[in-house]
C-alpha cells in the first residue's frame, strides 16, 4: 500500500460499505468513530489525511448520489445563510491568499496543498452539520445521533490514557452536556440509570479538571477547564436561574481559599507553560491581519506571514477567533461570530417552544456545549481547526461543535412540522 494505511483504508471502506445500504447507520458510526480515529490515510506526515474526514466525505457523496434526503431541513434553517456565508469567505480568502501573496514574505511553508487543506478545514466543518442535518430528521434519529454523541464522550473518558486522542476534553464535554441536561431536563425513571449518569459527570469533572489541580500532572490545559466548566454553567444556569449565582460566587470564595496552594501551583505552571502571555501572539495576529483586513492572508498562510510581520514565530495565534481574524479577515470572524449568535438565538427560542422534556434537553445540551465551546475558544482553536496547530488531527474533535449545531437544524426541523399540524387542528 506504500504510503497509505491499511488499517485507515479498511475502516474508512466498511462505513461507507454500510453507508450504501443503511446510510442512517453508518452515520450514527461515524460519530462514535470520528473522534477516536487516530490513523491517518497517508501514513506520510506531509500528506495526512484523518480518516474521520475521508468518511465524512464520502457519506455526503453517498448521500447526494442517493437523492433520498434532500437539504430541504437545512434551507428553512435560519442556520443556513450564516453557514453558506462562512463557506464562502473561507474559499474567497484562500483565493486572495494564492493569488495575492505578500511578496515580502519568505513562504516557507508555504505549499498550495496546505492552503487548499486549511480550506477544507472550515468546509469540512460545515458539511459535518450538513450532514447531519440532512439525515438525522426524525425523533428516533435524533436520540440515536445523541447517543452516538454520548458514547463517543464517554469511551474518550476510559480510552484517552491509552489512544492519543486530540483535544479530547472537547469531546469529553459534548458528551457530558446531553448527560447532565438529560439528568436535569428529562431525568431517567431508573434509579440506576439516574446513578450511573451522575457517576459518569462526576468522572468528566474529576478527568477534566480535578486532575489538573490535585493530579501529579505538570502540565495543565486550561482551555479544558474552561470548555467543560463553562457548560455546565449554562446548563445549570438554564435550570435553576440566575439566583444560584450568589451561592456560586461564595462556593468559590470559600474554594479558593481552601485550595490556595493548588491554586497558586497551577499559576505557576501556566506562567512556566506562557499561557500568561499568550496575549502577545494575539497581538501579532492582529499585525497579520492588517495586512489584508477584509479577507485576511488566507487559510493555512498564518505562519509564513507570523514569521516576517510577528514579533513571536508561533505557529498559531492560540485562540481561535485571533487566528480566524488573521486568515480570513473580519468578513470572516464576522461570519463565524453570525454562525454562533445564530445557533444560540434559534436554540433559545427551540428550547422556549417545545414542552417535550427530550427535545429540551437535547437543545439545552446543544447550548451549553456551544457557549463552552465558544468560551475556550479565545485560548484554543476548538471551532476551526488550525492547519499548522494539528489541524489534520484535530478535525476529530472540533467538529463535533458542527455536529451539534446540525442536530439544532434537526429539532428545528422537527418542531416546524409539528407546529403546523397543531394549528391545522387547532382550526378545525
Amino acid at each position: 500500500m506504500g504510503f497509505v494505511s491499511a488499517p485507515a483504508v479498511a475502516i474508512a471502506a466498511v462505513v461507507l460499505f454500510v453507508g450504501l445500504f443503511r446510510m442512517r447507520a453508518a452515520v450514527y458510526v461515524w460519530i462514535v468513530l470520528v473522534g477516536l480515529l487516530t490513523p491517518p490515510l497517508y501514513t506520510l506526515r506531509s500528506g495526512t489525511v484523518r480518516v474521520g474526514a475521508v468518511i465524512l466525505g464520502g457519506l455526503l457523496i453517498e448521500s447526494g448520489l442517493r437523492r433520498r434526503k434532500s437539504l430541504s431541513s437545512l434551507r428553512a434553517s435560519r442556520l443556513a445563510v450564516p453557514l453558506g456565508v462562512l463557506t464562502g469567505i473561507a474559499v474567497l480568502s484562500c483565493a486572495q491568499g494564492i493569488l495575492f501573496y505578500d511578496p515580502n514574505v519568505a513562504g516557507s511553508h508555504r505549499q498550495l496543498a496546505a492552503e487548499i487543506y486549511a480550506t477544507l478545514l472550515y468546509g469540512l466543518s460545515v458539511a459535518a452539520c450538513i450532514l447531519v442535518a440532512t439525515q438525522i430528521d426524525s425523533r428516533t434519529a435524533l436520540e440515536r445521533a445523541c447517543m452516538a454523541i454520548l458514547i463517543a464522550g464517554v469511551a474518550t473518558l476510559f480510552v484517552k490514557d491509552a489512544v492519543p486522542i486530540p483535544w479530547w476534553p472537547l469531546l469529553v464535554t459534548h458528551g457530558t452536556a446531553l448527560i447532565y441536561a438529560g439528568l436535569l431536563f428529562a431525568p431517567p425513571k431508573s434509579l440506576r440509570v439516574q446513578t450511573a449518569a451522575c457517576g459518569l459527570v462526576v468522572f468528566a469533572v474529576v478527568e477534566v479538571i480535578g486532575q489538573s489541580f490535585f493530579g501529579p500532572s505538570t502540565t495543565q490545559w486550561v482551555s479544558g477547564w474552561i470548555v467543560l466548566g463553562g457548560t455546565l454553567i449554562v446548563i445549570t444556569a438554564i435550570r435553576f436561574g440566575w439566583r444560584l449565582l450568589p451561592v456560586a460566587l461564595v462556593l468559590g470564595a470559600v474554594g479558593a481559599v481552601a485550595f490556595q496552594g493548588q491554586l497558586q501551583r497551577m499559576v505557576e505552571i501556566a506562567r512556566q507553560e506562557g499561557d500568561l502571555l499568550r496575549y502577545q501572539l494575539w497581538i501579532d495576529a492582529f499585525r497579520v491581519m492588517s495586512h489584508r483586513p477584509l479577507l485576511g492572508v488566507g487559510p493555512g498562510n498564518y505562519l509564513d506571514y507570523v514569521l516576517s510581520y510577528g514579533a513571536n514565530a508561533f505557529s498559531s495565534a492560540h485562540g481561535n477567533y485571533q487566528q480566524v481574524v488573521a486568515e480570513t479577515g473580519v468578513l470572516g470572524l464576522a461570519a463565524l461570530t453570525w454562525v454562533l449568535w445564530r445557533s444560540f438565538g434559534v436554540a433559545w427560542k427551540l428550547y422556549r417552544r417545545t414542552d417535550d422534556p427530550i427535545l429540551r434537553a437535547v437543545t439545552v445540551g446543544i447550548i451549553g456545549a456551544l457557549a463552552g465551546v465558544a468560551a475556550a475558544s479565545v485560548v484554543g482553536d476548538y471551532l476551526i481547526p488550525v492547519y499548522h496547530n494539528g489541524g489534520h488531527t484535530t478535525f476529530t474533535t472540533t467538529v463535533y461543535t458542527w455536529i451539534m449545531m446540525g442536530l439544532l437544524v434537526t429539532i428545528e426541523g422537527l418542531l416546524e412540522r409539528v407546529t403546523p399540524a397543531i394549528s391545522k387542528s387547532s382550526d378545525a
